[in-house]
């Protein structure tokens, strides 16, 4: 069980002006934005901390991931590394945006969802298809 003390929102903001939290200039102008993400921030902390990476074989389906242009808590080509993770087809798609991005352009980023799914729909139905002509009919 881990039990989060919410310290005072100056403490806080110190603490998380060390480390490359995005957002964070936007959580200073709010203490209750910042008391409602502070939590979450420690969350996201404590889990990359305690993170164990177990190798596993690549995942045979598409991914597709997607990462702000202005994100500054990662270095450009970062996203690249989720290739790794699938023996399908990857594809990085740059918004434009920090690291909130989706927060503002989830409708642009659900419309890109879209259009990979049903690209990746028409491929595996073109690729049904084709494997089913050659089965004899009896």
């Amino acid at each position: 069980m881990i039990v989060l003390i919410v310290k005072p929102f100056n403490v806080s903001a110190q603490v998380f002006e060390k480390g490359n939290f995005a957002g964070l200039e936007e959580m200073k102008k709010s203490e209750r934005l910042f008391n409602k993400v502070a939590p979450m921030g420690v969350n996201d902390i404590m889990m990359a901390v305690q993170y164990r990476h177990t190798s596993l074989p690549p995942l045979a389906l598409p991914i597709t991931s997607f990462d702000g242009l202005a994100d500054g808590t990662i270095d450009r080509g970062n996203m690249e590394q989720w290739a790794q993770y699938t023996s399908g087809k990857f594809t990085n798609v740059p918004i434009q945006g920090d690291h909130y991005f989706v927060s503002s352009r989830y409708r642009e980023v659900l419309h890109l969802c879209k259009l990979q799914l049903y690209k990746e729909c028409a491929i595996e139905r073109q690729r049904n298809s084709v494997q089913n002509s050659a089965i004899p009919h009896l």
